[in-house]
């Protein structure tokens, strides 16, 4: 075991004196810090026996809650709740657009748009989301789905600490907080595992996490961070090609790797990007790996506002979410919160005429049903404060009506990316705006050489669309070659 007690100078004015206590935990090491007025007070780490923590997952709360209750005791380091962190291992992210509504209705809005996004089944997933932007009549959402057996393994082992669960967030978003650069990628070099994020423009963009076997040489370990890397930038450049990531970025390591100089000279002789090493966020006592308590860092300045950053007055916009279930809504407890009347609203808005779909899969109508009548279940006890019984009918039957027309929709879009995948063209996005479905695509080979043969593929795509039945009216936006967007193509559907 280690341990260390800082000096008593150094406060910085962004940040309150109060004291926050975090928690590292890793395959081989838990790590505790005491910060409190811009400066670590205490840190200390304890190894853990073989087999308590794999690939992120604790397999033994007993044993590793009893771990950090003695490093608690030894190091003197007294909280009763402690902000931790976890891999991203077991988690899904996504950087979500939806409608701006009012966050009550925003929260139903994300539980009916998730299984649409995130291929897990949301009965085995906690859902945790912070908005990062309002862009015109959009919410820009970070949301993440994790999955029940990390997260609750990780509340029991607490819970054995005699601490309260109160806030963990994936380590990945903690570093990014601890470095504070507008643009950087940042990685987390643990004994088995890296915890990747990619921030540009001050937010973070991607995060990834990746299980590694540990103890190889070094040309394998500079093999695999490299190709952790690509994949995380590979990722976001496919999705933005106009603005890929540059190849000058920081590259900023961190965790208990970034120590290894062999490593680091391994890294910058096969990458462009400059590696670079953390600048703390806080005054530091001697003797402190820095790199190894990065993610307790980062930790610490939850619920921090953005302070100054490399290139810019305003460093990263502090993404601040939460994956413990304690503290979010589930579709429950947002249904006992709101009346009939406004549910029904909310959902009817949702569902027709606002709701945009830009996902090429909804074979889900038999789920988003099921949830109907799930909701309709827990309304019951608040149908009671209801007066007048034949409004509640009447609203009801709307909402019905509208239920119907989603299927239709659904029905619709069935047709409409089966006729694309027969001739090999990529459905961008479909949007409803009440009267007319539009339909942005483009072709998924680039294989034609001229305009008539372009021209030709999309014309194919057109009369297939009328050949259904489906739609009285089709119209193809004028085209243009070589083409400068994807085609969008106006349909409207029978009555």
């Amino acid at each position: 075991m280690k341990a260390n007690k800082g000096s008593q100078s150094g406060f910085l004015d962004i940040i309150t004196a109060k004291k926050v206590v975090t928690l590292d935990i890793d395959s081989t090491t838990i790590r505790l810090l005491q910060a409190r007025g811009g400066r670590v007070e205490k840190f200390a780490s304890a190894a853990l026996g073989s087999g308590l923590v794999k690939q992120g997952l604790i397999t033994n709360p007993k044993a590793v809650g009893a771990a950090i209750k003695q490093l608690m005791k030894s190091s003197r380091i007294r909280a009763k709740k402690v902000v931790t962190g976890m891999s991203g291992l077991y988690t899904v992210n996504r950087v979500l657009q939806v409608p701006r509504l009012a966050d009550r209705a925003t929260k139903i809005t994300i539980r009916l748009m998730v299984s649409q996004q995130i291929p897990v089944s949301t009965e085995n997933l906690y859902i945790s989301w912070q908005t990062m932007a309002l862009i015109g009549k959009e919410r820009q959402i970070f949301l993440v789905g994790s999955t029940h057996e990390p997260v609750d393994a990780l509340m029991k082992t607490l819970e054995v600490a005699g601490l309260t669960p109160y806030v963990a967030e994936l380590k990945a978003i903690a570093l990014s907080r601890a470095v504070n650069q507008r643009e950087a990628l940042i990685i987390n070099l643990a004994p088995a595992g890296m915890d990747i994020a990619l921030v540009l423009d001050g937010m973070v963009q991607v995060i990834q996490s990746v299980s590694t076997a540990g103890g190889k040489d070094l040309g394998i370990k500079v093999s695999e961070i490299i190709k952790a890397l690509g994949v995380v930038v590979d990722y976001y450049d496919s999705r933005f090609p106009l603005r890929p990531v540059s190849s000058t970025i920081d590259l900023i390591l961190t965790g208990p790797g970034a120590g290894d100089q062999e490593l680091v000279r391994g890294l910058g002789g096969k990458l462009s990007y400059p590696v670079k090493t953390l600048q703390p966020p806080f005054a530091c006592p001697d003797g402190m790996p820095v790199d190894e308590y990065a993610v307790n860092m980062g930790m610490a300045l939850w619920g921090k506002k953005a302070r100054e950053g490399k290139g810019s007055k305003i460093g990263v916009v502090p993404l601040q979410v939460n994956i413990l279930p304690v503290t979010n809504l589930t579709l429950t407890q947002i249904v006992k919160r709101v009346s009939f009347a406004f549910a029904v609203l909310v959902v009817s808005v949702l569902v027709y005429p606002m709701y945009q779909i830009t996902v090429a899969n909804m074979d889900h109508t038999s789920e988003l049903r099921a949830r109907a009548e799930v909701l309709d279940q827990l309304l019951k006890p608040r149908q009671a404060e209801i007066k007048q019984r034949d409004e509640m009918r009447e609203t009801i039957q709307e909402y019905e009506a509208l239920s119907g027309k989603l299927g239709t929709f659904i029905r619709d879009l069935r047709v409409i990316y089966d006729e694309a995948g027969k001739l090999g063209i990529n459905v961008d996005t479909v949007s409803h705006d009440g009267k007319k479905i539009t339909v942005s695509s483009s072709y998924i080979s680039q294989t034609y050489t001229s305009f008539s043969e372009y021209r030709e593929g999309f014309d194919s795509f057109a009369r297939a669309l009328e050949d259904s039945g489906m739609f009285s009216s089709v119209k193809m936006v004028p085209l243009t070659f070589p083409p400068k967007s994807v085609v969008q193509v106006e349909l409207v559907p029978q009555k």
